[in-house]
């Protein structure tokens, strides 16, 4: 790991379902983090604080997906502003960039020479609508 500090079972919950849709998003959506945290540990990151996954919420509801369906990634990671801008700048490069969302970075509490950086990653999933009168 590169000395770079992770929360321990990365801050996910058990999964709790045998829902084999379900079970397949959380897949995508470690296959995601891993090539987040590779990234990230690559780049010299120092911490990261928080990981969150969020399935659409439209996964399971009673209108169904929609056309295009967003799994969320979240992390919160610290790091000095060399390691933070060459992981945003590493989230672009290769054969497969990293979907972001959205990201905040501002200087960390209590460290001047430190940067939090807030990033939603997306795992996005495109699906075909039924044309009107199909089944």
């Amino acid at each position: 790991r590169a000395r770079c500090v992770l929360p321990d079972g990365l801050g996910l919950e058990p999964l709790k379902t045998n829902d084999v849709e379900v079970i397949g998003r959380q897949l995508e959506a470690l296959d995601l983090l891993d090539r987040a945290l590779r990234r990230a540990i690559e780049a010299g990151v120092d911490r990261v604080s928080r990981v969150e996954v969020q399935l659409d919420p439209s996964l399971g509801g009673r209108s169904g997906l929609g056309r295009v369906e967003r799994t969320r990634v979240q992390l919160r990671m610290v790091a000095d502003p060399p390691a933070i801008t060459a992981f945003l700048h590493a989230t672009q490069r290769g054969a497969t960039p990293l979907v972001v969302d959205s990201y905040d970075a501002r200087a960390a509490s209590g460290r001047e020479d430190e940067v939090a950086l807030d990033i939603t990653l997306v795992a996005v999933r495109l699906h075909e609508l039924a044309e009107e009168g199909e089944e």
